[in-house]
């Protein structure tokens, strides 16, 4: 006796959300143990699993430039014989008003089907998408702090697509996770800067004059230049001591 459709749909979508869970793994996994120099080539192939699996043609991340106004396109994956975008999507306006930054801005999904029947308020919008030859279009936005520092898309170029719940859900957990790494390695960078500032301004500094005491307050004077110490000889032929309580900078 033949099984019920709805028996062979619940296990199609069984193995399917299988397939979802150790996709979310596998990239979340992968970005995690990416360190800075390593992080793009994550993004990467991260967008490649992820366009793969939700049956993408291009895969795309853009982020803010600093002046908070434009957006660029800062990594890309695109299936065989599909044509890159990145090259000339670098200093794109980002316009509030837009389709595009209403959504994205109120940190919601963009989900076209059809870009061809989508109402657009701004023209120039539906003819971008079409200028890249795109039939349907996810986006997803990247929040951070109450604020979008840029999101990721997903294209369907050879035949419109239909995303559903599952993939939604995919996307929305894998771009948190892009999200997270891209904030790990700005304030990894951050701090890197920092440190650097201060070793420079340390190599500057003339000279650091240091007074000392020991057990008895006898003061002694060390001197500290750039990549060098000095103890200033005292009657007493003190040495100085570890920063203690009774250390003053003068």
């Amino acid at each position: 006796m033949a099984s019920p459709p709805f028996e062979f749909d619940t296990q199609e979508a069984l193995q399917r959300r299988v397939a979802l869970e150790r996709t979310i793994a596998a990239v979340s996994r992968r970005l995690l143990l990416a360190d800075s120099e390593r992080l793009d080539a994550a993004i990467d192939d991260t967008l490649a699993q992820l366009g793969q699996f939700v049956g993408a043609d291009r895969a795309y991340l853009f982020q803010f430039h600093e002046d908070g106004l434009h957006i660029y396109n800062s990594h890309e994956w695109c299936a065989d014989g599909i044509e890159p975008q990145r090259a000339y999507l670098q200093k794109l306006y980002f316009e509030p008003a837009s389709l595009f930054g209403r959504t994205l801005l109120s940190f919601q999904m963009l989900n076209i089907p059809s870009v061809a029947e989508m109402a657009f308020e701004i023209p120039e919008e539906k003819a971008v998408l079409e200028s890249q030859g795109i039939l349907s279009t996810v986006m997803v936005p990247m929040p951070y702090r109450h604020r979008l520092i840029g999101f990721v898309g997903f294209d369907a170029v050879r035949q419109r697509r239909t995303w559903t719940e599952a993939d939604h859900t995919l996307l929305e957990l894998a771009v948190e996770g892009l999200c997270n790494s891209l904030i790990r390695r700005r304030d990894e960078l951050a701090l890197q800067a920092s440190e650097q500032r201060m070793r420079d301004l340390f190599e500057r500094m003339p000279k650091i004059s240091v007074q000392v005491y020991d057990e008895q307050r006898r003061v002694g004077r060390c001197c500290t230049k750039a990549r060098a110490n000095a103890v200033t000889p005292t009657p007493d032929g003190l040495r100085p001591r570890p920063p203690s309580p009774g250390v003053r900078v003068g």
